[in-house]
């Protein structure tokens, strides 16, 4: 950055005042010209320490001195005090505006007001609690405050000669707002001094100026310019503009703000007209340098101010789009479901989930019950859809991954929501309860998937043909083992662990699965009060439609001492359905009446450690299962001698010596996969 100033040469003024002034100059030249921007590297005013927290520029990076006096007297709001942080008429007295201090520090003013001396403010501008004087004229900032507000009564403490100052102690002698070590110089706070307003660059698309987070809450400018406390309205910040330029607004109200001179004193209020149906524009008058408008609480966020004549197509929260600045939705990170020619079967992926929750305004805070999904690349006008229709289901982010607005689902058929993707948005992040994670679908469809198949795509050329589970509805029948499949239950991890049954990896390998495990249940109706029959929950259900069905049980029958019965020859055509043996072939030949191509997978049960299962009554009903899986050429899975979970890990392997935790079921879970795909 380069600029050259004229010096003063003979005015009248004497020897010694042009030496001094042109020495100012000097100094003003040399700043500048040792300042090496390039304009097209926006890290650079980070990499010389010239940004604040807040992406404003520091005094410090254009004086050698810090600013001193934080109190500015041309922002104050008169005849007004603040009492609880709202605004109360009182004549004659005035609050500042917002002065950013540094949590956990002491701050000096020239007086604090002993009752209401103002208020404090959250990093948000949100009203935390009032400032209560304590006859000094310290104040001791909280850790969790970042702005004041004083209350000053000019009758006791005048305006001009009013200060506040970082620390304890303020200077000799009086110092005004916004003097560096450039004697005389004063720097407009909206320019240079570390506010430098987003609708002050060049080369950038403005989307919206009104910031519903800089507002002055329960507060409007009437149209003679007084502010007024009215709860329900909120006051915008001061919005620089030039004259001649146009502005537009979403909304309309009888009071709809005002505009300002460039030391922002009232000017005239703002006449907005429709220049067509829902937006409304006025030209910028000559001298105005700032607008303020009232807005409606309840159009917070859908207020729009922006500097065109042309309504939007769809509502952008408040910032800018520098055109030189590339965007992050180009920066070169792929995405499964930005790849072409893939189906998604499933947009959310639980690994990289986190134990957070997004509100229907984007604020994200951590959750022990929610998940928040990663960001999920969309584009406007795609369909998506979703088995779990929430109170705060998530919401869409533009290119720069801001809130735009909520997800709306809307039910297409019985348990399937969908919605469409709105203009600008190119992302999703989408909130799911931990306990509905092992059944929660999204995709890019309005039609309904047939069951429930983990995150994952589909790529056409890449399937392998010996992958017989792609797209194969299964149903799983079989006691408590096969039931736990995406439950919670107290005995394991307090119930804060979504359990992963041996389901979960036939999903993964394509398979459509629906789960009818009873838990507590026998492969005989023994009679047993309370005691369910997997042969009466296979008749229960359709089971026509099922391309595999599996059948795994055994351990309850030996637990309640059920009477095995015998295997009898293939020629039988009656069964004892109150025993073991006999129920399983009822099972079977009735599947195999209804449905004879199905795939019918036998499982014998796993060991268990309890005492209430010995191994030898456990081979015992093994070798059964086995003969007539054998019989009626069904493949068998044989948990019991093959799952990996036996003596010697049964602590490692199961949560209570009985049922499977999660490793063991990724133990049982691979071993039944590869059987599947091998027999």
């Amino acid at each position: 950055m380069q600029i050259k100033l004229n010096r003063i040469g003979n005015n009248g003024f004497g020897k010694d005042f042009k030496q001094e002034q042109n020495q100012n100059l000097d100094t003003i030249e040399n700043a500048f010209n040792n300042i090496q921007i390039d304009p097209s590297n926006i890290t650079f005013l980070d990499r010389v320490d010239a940004l604040d927290p807040q992406k404003k520029i520091k005094a410090s990076a254009l004086f050698d001195t810090v600013q001193t006096n934080h109190f500015n007297e041309r922002t104050v709001t008169n005849d007004f005090y603040l009492v609880e942080g709202k605004p109360m008429a009182s004549p004659g007295n005035c609050y500042s505006d917002y002065i950013q201090v540094v949590p956990g520090s002491d701050v000096w003013a020239t007086r604090l007001l002993t009752i209401d001396g103002g208020g404090m403010y959250d990093i948000n501008l949100n009203y935390v609690q009032k400032i209560t004087g304590n006859s000094s004229n310290v104040l001791k900032i909280p850790s969790n405050i970042h702005y004041i507000r004083i209350n000053i009564s000019p009758s006791i403490s005048p305006l001009s000669s009013f200060m506040v100052v970082y620390g304890l102690t303020p200077p000799s002698t009086y110092r005004d707002y916004h003097v560096g070590k450039i004697n005389g110089l004063r720097v407009d706070t909206d320019h240079l001094d570390g506010t430098l307003l987003p609708e002050q660059m060049s080369d950038v698309e403005i989307l919206n100026m009104f910031d519903p987070t800089t507002v002055a809450k329960d507060t409007y400018v009437t149209n003679n310019g007084s502010i007024i406390f009215s709860s329900g309205i909120t006051l915008s910040r001061y919005i620089k503009v030039k004259s001649g330029e146009l502005i537009g607004a979403s909304h309309k109200y009888e009071s709809q703000g005002g505009y300002y001179t460039s030391e922002k004193k009232w000017m005239k209020q703002i006449t907005l007209t429709e220049s067509e149906t829902g937006w409304f524009t006025e030209t910028v008058p000559a001298g105005a340098e700032f607008v303020r408008v009232n807005v409606l609480n309840s159009a917070l966020t859908t207020y729009m101010l922006t500097k065109s004549s042309k309504k939007p197509t769809v509502y952008s929260p408040y910032r800018i789009r520098p055109k030189w600045l590339r965007n992050k939705a180009e920066i070169p990170i792929v995405q499964p479901e930005q790849l072409a020619g893939i189906e998604v079967l499933n947009l959310f992926d639980d690994s990289v989930a986190t134990k957070e929750a997004i509100s229907n305004t984007g604020v994200i805070s951590p959750s022990e019950i929610i998940k928040l999904s990663r960001l999920i690349v969309v584009n406007t006008g795609e369909t998506l859809g979703c088995n779990y229709n929430y109170a705060q289901p998530g919401v869409f982010l533009d290119d720069e991954q801001r809130w735009i607005k909520k997800i709306d689902f809307a039910e297409v058929e019985p348990g399937w929501f969908a919605t469409t993707v709105p203009e600008n948005a190119r992302y999703i992040r989408v909130n799911v309860v931990i306990s509905n994670i092992p059944n929660y679908i999204l995709k890019k469809s309005t039609v309904k998937p047939k069951g429930y198949v983990p995150y994952g795509f589909q790529i056409p050329w890449a399937i392998m043909t010996t992958n017989k589970l792609l797209g194969l509805l299964v149903a799983t029948f079989g006691d408590s083992i096969t039931w736990l499949d995406g439950k919670t239950v107290p005995e394991y991890d307090n119930g804060n662990a979504v359990i992963k049954g041996y389901q979960y990896y036939m999903r993964k390998a394509g398979a459509i699965v629906d789960n009818f495990g009873h838990s507590g249940a026998t492969i005989a109706r023994s009679g047993i009060s309370g005691v369910g029959c997997i042969l009466d929950d296979i008749k229960a259900q359709d089971v026509t439609k099922y391309e595999i069905i599996t059948i795994a049980g055994g351990t309850n029958d030996v637990g309640q001492n059920v009477n095995f019965g015998v295997i009898g020859v293939e020629e039988d055509t009656n069964f004892d359905e109150t025993t073991t043996f006999g129920a399983l072939r009822a099972a079977i030949e009735y599947i195999r009446s209804k449905n004879p191509k199905c795939r019918i997978y036998i499982c014998t049960p796993i060991r268990s450690g309890r005492d209430t299962r010995p191994s030898a009554k456990m081979e015992e009903v093994s070798e059964g299962i086995r003969k007539i899986a054998k019989m009626y050429s069904c493949p068998l899975i044989d948990m019991l001698v093959e799952s990996g979970i036996g003596k010697g890990n049964y602590a490692t392997f199961l949560y209570d010596l009985l049922h499977p935790n999660n490793d063991g079921f990724q133990a049982m879970g691979e071993y039944f996969v590869g059987q599947m795909l091998a027999k």
